[in-house]
């Protein structure tokens, strides 16, 4: 019985020591695969955020100044450089008919003044056309108050008027007038066309107050001392509504943004 036990014994501790010197299966197995991966996909490019405007420099900001004889202009500003562009609009309109145009503008690194002129929109004043120019000379001392280093005029109808009798300041870089009519109470002259040394472009229509403007064009090629240059257009739009004529709204865009790039 004694050896029987002890065989047992022996038996048990045998199997006892085998289970012990057994590698667990940790130190042998293959790691368990993870899930096989889908097939990758493009991630896709969330919208640019909408940029926040700076509160120290808007993206447009509203200002008021006030003219020699005392009448308080509204005005927007936008972009930012040492060159600025001052849009005018016509007679009986206001300055948003240039905000566009004042968009695409501010993209070629310049700032940008539109205002109302007197008796216009939200200015004072009564709507005087011979005291336009005093308007003109107000937002070119905004500008040169603001740091301007120079600037390009670009007007339309009486405001192209306006600002060829503007154009001699020693600061302007470049005069645009567009459909400039020559008429009481704003008539130029070739004596006001003599006195702008800076590049001039003078626009108008084949076709506007039949052929007056062309007839503008003609003087204006005759009496404008160079750099100058002039452009005809298809068409009778007046003035800033050459950006309403799908026949020629492109190429009258371009024609005056590259005046801007010229010049700034």
């Amino acid at each position: 019985m004694t050896n029987r036990r002890v065989l047992v014994l022996l038996a048990l501790g045998g199997l006892w020591i085998a289970a012990c010197t057994t590698p667990t299966a940790a130190s042998t197995a293959t790691p368990v695969p993870s899930a096989t991966p889908a097939a990758p996909t493009a991630t896709p490019i969330p919208p640019s955020p909408t940029p926040v405007p700076s509160t120290s420099t808007p993206a447009i900001e509203s200002v008021t100044f006030t003219t020699e004889d005392g009448v308080e202009l509204d005005g927007r500003i936008s972009g930012q450089g040492t060159t600025w562009v001052i849009l005018v609009h016509m007679l009986q309109s206001n300055q948003q008919t240039w905000s566009e145009f004042a968009e695409l503008a501010r993209q070629e690194g310049v700032a940008v003044l539109t205002f109302d002129l007197r008796g216009h929109g939200n200015s004072g004043g009564s709507r005087d056309a011979e005291d336009f120019p005093l308007d003109v000379a107000a937002a070119i001392g905004l500008a040169e108050a603001r740091g301007a280093e120079g600037m390009i005029l670009m007007g339309a109808s009486m405001g192209g008027a306006a600002v060829i009798e503007s154009g001699a300041a020693a600061s302007v870089r470049g005069v645009v007038a567009i459909s400039a009519p020559s008429v009481d109470p704003l008539r130029w002259d070739a004596q006001d066309l003599m006195s702008i040394t800076a590049p001039k472009l003078f626009v108008a229509t084949q076709e506007d107050t039949d052929g007056y403007y062309v007839q503008l064009v003609e003087y204006f090629d005759t009496w404008a001392p160079e750099p100058k240059e002039s452009r005809v257009f298809p068409g009778a739009a007046h003035g800033t509504d050459l950006f309403a004529d799908s026949a020629i709204r492109q190429e009258f865009i371009e024609l005056l943004l590259e005046f801007i790039r010229t010049h700034k």
